[in-house]
């Protein structure tokens, strides 16, 4: 991850504290109860006010002092705990990337919006007394104070593409003036260098040879060709930018609401700006605008209408309330194809959500949306998200009120009329503009959202495969990192009745130098599949964890009380190798894959081979484990074991 450095700028560092607390709420002290915590892990959710410090120390260590996330936990733990554990740290460590990603792209837009502002300052004082043109939209400082406070990527990009609406076509124009303008302050700092290279010559040594004129150099530099253009201007010929050639703007503007003031309206849920009444019938009002691209009132009217619509739709204040309200209210229907039908059993994951009717997205948890995502890239399910919101407090619908916050409140066949062309607007704001995004928004998210669960549970059991223990963990609920690490799950395994990992074996000083577990375990491992037709094999792996050794058992499984003398001999045969193998190689544990029941057997036969050596050799006593081996099975299949089998 690319860090930035921020010893300089300690306000920047404590506003970044505050956003990120305010981006994860649990690092503030909420956290919800999904049922699955443990009492400490609730505990440890009570975060107190100096939980912003804690963030901050921890962002320095990470960004000043590139220290990672486990090295800050276990050796600089002083300096968050107890506010923050590792699985703190984890989250700050992923919003602080997010953050800093979106902070450079919020100051490059920032950036450009101030350029815009230059410019347009600039166009208008040509001729400050000349009206400003209707299909101007002046760029105020609020427009760059809502850029400043944006906190989120969802904010960014709604402030992006309002940016566009409205000022696209004068980007390359506003470039091109930006860079003839870097142009002159460079020939001007040219120009001055010379000055002050002949001022400096004037007052040099009597002799030499005075630096060349400024004024005869002049009209070269001025007449310097511009740079060539290597980027040709895109066309805007859409709908919207036919609407303002049309000069269809001062039409929009006649509507009552500007779309700011309908997206404060919207975010207090009342009118608090009211509606602007026009005098007029909108036919009347239309016929003014009557152009050769749009030749009748009608067509005026429904060319403005998608004109309003669009700016409605593009106001980040508005963005961000529908959006609020549809993640919030948003349902899901799910049917099955008919080949979904037909394959959608008893056995299938998605078995239970084969029919679903209205099911509120805010209910799915763990990996559910994801099983239904693939059955659906499998053509066995359609999911479709409800284009319909439902009202808060009354039985009308969402679009219903926000129409009402769009009205006129008269009665006037005036009035009326242009109430209705309102309505249309919201309504094709919402339909067309506003939600077909916000679903495919919301269905990114959701996946998002169980993917991450998924990591959560593979962390999880990775965990509980490694320290050994004997019950699973209850199905985690979706949360928001994409780092695990083993210390994010030990308030899930307290209580646990048996636990291996990690494994210590402790010898007598009688014992030999050879048996010293001080540099780690050497651990002997035999894996098998209950097939006579396959070789089991056994191998020694080293305290660097790298395997030294490997033996071929081919009759390992077979019985030493078997009725075929040949039998008999091969697993006698196998059992010698064992017990060379054993005596020369000195494991300090031995651990047996519990593929079968064959586990327990092999178990005894290697428990009566350390009692012989025990016997024999005066060998210490060496345990004998049966593990799971679901997790070799896991590795043996990745790619990393594929490559260390192929070494060995």
């Amino acid at each position: 991850m690319k860090t930035t450095s921020t010893q300089s700028r300690t306000h920047n560092l404590q506003l970044d504290c505050q956003s990120l607390a305010e981006e994860d709420v649990e690092l503030l002290g909420y956290t919800p109860d999904d049922g699955h915590s443990s009492h400490e892990a609730r505990e440890r959710a009570k975060k107190g006010p100096q939980t912003i410090g804690k963030i901050k120390k921890a962002l320095e260590f990470i960004r000043n002092q590139h220290f990672e996330v486990p090295f800050i936990a276990f050796y600089r733990k002083e300096y968050v705990q107890p506010e923050l554990n590792i699985n703190d740290l984890w989250k700050v460590y992923k919003y602080d990337e997010k953050w800093c990603q979106l902070r450079s792209r919020k100051d490059s837009l920032i950036n450009l919006l101030e350029k815009m502002r230059d410019y347009q300052a600039e166009q208008i004082m040509k001729d400050p007394d000349a009206p400003i043109p209707d299909n101007l939209r002046v760029m105020k400082e609020e427009d760059l104070d809502r850029l400043r406070m944006v906190q989120t990527s969802e904010e960014l990009k709604d402030v992006h593409t309002h940016f566009l609406l409205y000022y696209a076509q004068d980007i390359p124009i506003m470039q091109e003036a930006w860079r003839a303008k870097q142009r002159e302050a460079a020939r001007e700092a040219k120009r001055n260098k010379r000055r002050a290279a002949v001022v400096e010559g004037e007052e040099g040594v009597e002799g030499e040879e005075p630096p060349p004129n400024p004024e005869e150099e002049e009209p070269e530099t001025i007449d310097e060709p511009p740079e060539p253009e290597t980027l040709k201007h895109a066309a805007r010929s859409g709908p919207y930018s036919m609407c303002k050639k049309a000069n269809l703007d001062g039409l929009a503007k006649r509507f009552g609401l500007t779309p700011e003031q309908f997206g404060e309206n919207l975010r207090d849920n009342y009118q608090r700006h009211e509606v602007d009444q026009e005098a007029s019938d909108p036919l009347d009002v239309a016929k003014e605008y009557i152009s050769n691209k749009f030749t009748n009132e009608e067509d005026v009217l429904r060319a403005v209408k998608f004109m309003v619509a669009m700016q409605l739709s593009r106001d980040p204040l508005v963005r961000k309330c529908v959006r609020e309200t549809f993640f919030e209210r948003a349902k899901v229907d799910v049917m099955p194809t008919k080949k979904g039908i037909k394959e959608i059993d008893e056995n299938h994951p998605c078995y239970s959500m084969k029919y679903l009717k209205n099911k509120p997205v805010r209910d799915f948890v763990g990996d559910q949306f994801l099983k239904l995502v693939m059955a659906e890239e499998d053509k066995l399910l359609t999911i479709t998200i409800s284009e319909m919101i439902e009202g808060l407090m009354t039985s009308q619908s969402y679009a219903d009120e926000v129409k009402n916050l769009y009205y006129r409140d008269e009665f006037s066949k005036n009035v009326q009329e242009w109430n209705n062309l309102r309505g249309e607007i919201v309504e094709l704001a919402l339909t067309r503009f506003l939600l077909p995004d916000l679903r495919k928004e919301l269905k990114t998210n959701l996946l998002t959202e169980a993917r991450e669960s998924v990591l959560k549970m593979c962390c999880r059991k990775l965990y509980n495969w490694l320290k050994g223990t004997d019950k699973d963990t209850p199905d985690p609920q979706p949360l928001g990192s994409n780092h695990c690490s083993l210390g994010d799950l030990e308030s899930f395994n307290t209580g646990f009745p048996h636990q291996v990992a990690p494994y210590t074996v402790e010898f007598t000083e009688e014992d030999d130098e050879e048996w010293d577990t001080s540099k780690g375990l050497r651990v002997m491992g035999l894996a098998f599949v209950p097939d006579y037709s396959q070789a089991a094999f056994a191998c020694i792996v080293g305290p660097d964890g790298d395997v030294t050794d490997h033996l071929r058992l081919p009759h390992v499984l077979k019985r030493k009380n078997s009725f075929r003398e040949e039998e008999k001999l091969q697993k006698e045969a196998d059992l010698l190798a064992l017990r060379m193998f054993i005596s020369q190689k000195k494991p300090h544990v031995i651990c047996v894959g519990g593929e079968a029941r064959d586990a327990l057997m092999i178990a005894a036969d290697l428990k009566d081979i350390i009692a012989q050596l025990v016997e024999d050799d005066q060998f210490p006593s060496i345990s004998v484990e049966i593990c799971d081996n679901e997790l070799a099975k896991v590795f043996a299949n990745s790619i990393k074991g594929e490559v260390c089998i192929t070494y060995v």
